[in-house]
């Protein structure tokens, strides 16, 4: 007796034409247009820069080759006039130097400022948006 998943295989074997089917992968990988489409869509993937980060009060720490590097600092909620010290954490995204954005962290941040504390997101310059080196 035959599996149903060999016999759904066997149907698709006799339904699909492989050498159609790979004539039309080659025209759509040889298209003109697939390397601009997937530019676009990599485009509108990638999030705005620098972040916009509404619930954190940016603060420029550092200004270097015409960029400034932001730190976004997160507080709880209670009295922001209260001047006891407070724990303080600081989060640098990973990327290897390479690429990465401060929002890798932002929801551990709320989390800790929810707890009490100051929390940062740091920026960095990265070799695919700054050319660092």
């Amino acid at each position: 007796m035959k599996s149903p998943v060999f016999s759904a295989f066997a149907a698709f074997q006799r339904w699909a034409n492989p050498s159609a089917l790979l004539c039309s992968l080659g025209l759509l990988f040889s298209s003109p247009l697939l390397p601009s489409a997937l530019a676009q869509a990599a485009e509108a993937r990638a999030p705005q820069y620098p972040p916009n980060i509404p619930e954190a009060q940016a603060e420029t720490y550092r200004q270097v080759a015409g960029c400034d590097l932001k730190l976004w600092i997160f507080r709880s909620n209670d009295s922001p006039s209260s001047e006891a010290p407070k724990p303080a954490i600081v989060f640098f995204f990973g990327g290897g130097w390479v690429g990465g954005t401060p929002l890798q962290f932002v929801s551990q941040a709320k989390a800790l400022a929810a707890r009490g504390m100051v929390a940062c997101v740091a920026d960095y310059r990265v070799a695919t948006r700054n050319k660092a080196k």
